[in-house]
């Protein structure tokens, strides 16, 4: 694959005709400019065993002249918890599904509930919820993938070797079956024996249980998943596939985790800021590098070089420099580039330049929670917005908008509090590195309907569904649908 698009990068160079175009190339028909340069990007997931490859062709000023889009390649087939290559024998001769331990089977069946919760969804029970708040001296691998392998191979007399990390743990608590279908999904079982191995034997994930029992113990008093708790954990946590994300289903009935999914780095960042540091930002004044300590500024290399920066506006810049104020029609956000400059290796060569700066700003503002059920699947109560809630009663009275089964239904409503944080690094030359955190404070309760939310977010619900009305009958008015629903209107909420 190297061999063939350098040979092609060579040819363009040298001025060839346009249908000398590599595989995966997508921009302009043909291409009659010159390359001076091609930077390439590797990016390895050693875990998964694969390695995805970008790379960019730039002429004489570092503009990017086009960009192949290529996927990405597996270097092994290597899989967590793999056994050995024969097919798994069944040592036993019943069909009876294995027999767990009260505690492992309702914590299996919270977890298999994730994403098909409704009103009916529940918390763990209290010695469920005790048991998990001490992982220190009840390690969460001893109910899964633990408890499962042993009864399994103890009902079928199999000899079992094992090395389990923190990544078994979510493929433990899925298996099922009998005894020896439960041993045929961990591998093969061989003269007797089944040997199972982490993905990565020389560098197993265990990560800190202290900071994970801080974590659940934070859930378990606020119940909710606020930002603080989250930025705690991610000073501990390996990223989001953590245990902490999967084991807090068993401390939060009637709600999807609210999950910093966003971005991990800044999350990370974030929980580094003490709150002095914290409330400097918030008063508008940017700390520099320079000035923060070594683990923040470690923080913000790995930020700046995990990714291509953007390019801010020149309004937005001015907002960052601290000429211009926020707000007052000022753009705030990046503009599209096509230079190779947002490349961090070529924005900042020779390591991060200490007069680079971190701002902070946030917002508060009302929320919405909604439970939505999409045929015959239904989330928890997950932030939702007007837009989004307009749409889905649309489509519960007119049935057409949507294909068959993907129509929505709101169970009901909570309403809450969201505080957004936009963090952005600013980086040499306009530009720059941003996220934006969100803290959710959802009050407590069952669900409400639509009446019982507060009268401002009714009329701006209201707001948009007359405005998708409207769309629709214009739509259907130039032919855009079938006759027959012209004149149909949506009735109030």
């Amino acid at each position: 694959f190297l061999q063939e698009q350098t040979l092609w990068v060579k040819a363009a160079s040298a001025g060839s005709p346009a249908d000398a175009t590599p595989p995966g190339y997508y921009g302009p028909e043909g291409f009659a400019g010159s390359v001076d340069r091609l930077l390439m990007i590797l990016t390895a997931d050693w875990s998964a065993g694969s390695i995805d490859i970008e790379y960019k062709l730039c002429d004489a000023r570092g503009d990017v002249v086009f960009q192949p889009n290529t996927d990405g390649f597996s270097l092994s087939g290597d899989t967590s918890m793999a056994g050995t290559e024969e097919s798994a024998r069944a040592n036993d001769s019943t069909t009876n599904p294995l027999k767990l331990s009260p505690l492992a089977t309702e914590l299996q069946k919270l977890l298999q509930a994730d994403g098909q919760r409704g009103q009916t969804s529940s918390s763990g029970s209290p010695e469920l919820r005790g048991l998990l708040l001490d992982p220190v001296g009840h390690d969460p691998l001893a109910i899964f993938p633990s408890e499962p392998l042993l009864v399994a191979a103890a009902e079928t007399g199999t000899n079992v070797v094992a090395g389990v990390d923190d990544g078994s743990f979510a493929s433990g608590s899925s298996l099922s079956g009998s005894a020896s279908e439960v041993l045929s999904q961990f591998g093969a079982v061989k003269d007797g024996w089944l040997c199972i191995r982490p993905n990565d034997p020389l560098h197993p994930v265990l990560e800190n249980r202290k900071g994970l029992a801080a974590f659940l113990s934070s859930i378990d008093k606020e119940g909710r998943m606020s930002l603080e708790a989250q930025a705690a954990y991610a000073q501990t946590s390996p990223g989001f596939d953590g245990l902490g994300w999967t084991l807090a289903l068993a401390f939060l009935p009637q709600t999807e985790m609210l999950i910093q999914g966003e971005d991990w780095q800044f999350l990370k960042l974030f929980g580094m800021l003490s709150q002095t540091d914290r409330a400097v930002l918030l008063e508008g004044k940017p700390l520099v590098l320079a000035d923060m300590p070594s683990d923040e500024q470690g923080a913000i290399g790995e930020i700046v070089y995990s990714r291509e920066a953007e390019l801010a506006s020149q309004e937005f810049q001015s907002v960052v420099d601290g000429t211009v104020p926020a707000g007052n029609g000022v753009k705030m956000g990046p503009e599209l580039s096509n230079t190779l400059l947002t490349e961090p290796t070529e924005l900042l060569p020779a390591g991060v330049d200490m007069r680079v700066t971190l701002a902070m700003t946030s917002s508060d503002q009302d929320a919405v929670f909604a439970s939505i059920q999409v045929g015959d699947q239904a989330t928890g109560l997950i932030p939702s917005d007007p837009d989004t809630i307009a749409m889905a009663l649309m489509t519960a009275t007119q049935r057409d908008l949507l294909p068959d089964g993907l129509s929505e239904t709101i169970l009901g409503y909570q309403t809450g509090r969201r505080r957004d944080y936009q963090l952005t690094v600013a980086l040499p030359r306009r530009c720059m590195d941003t996220a934006t955190l969100t803290d959710f404070d959802m009050a407590r309760g069952p669900m409400i309907p639509l009446e019982k939310l507060p009268n401002a977010m009714r009329k701006h619900i209201q707001a948009r569904i007359d405005e998708m009305g409207k769309m629709l009958r214009e739509m259907k008015s130039n032919g855009g649908a079938d006759d027959r629903d012209r004149g149909s209107s949506v009735p109030p909420p």
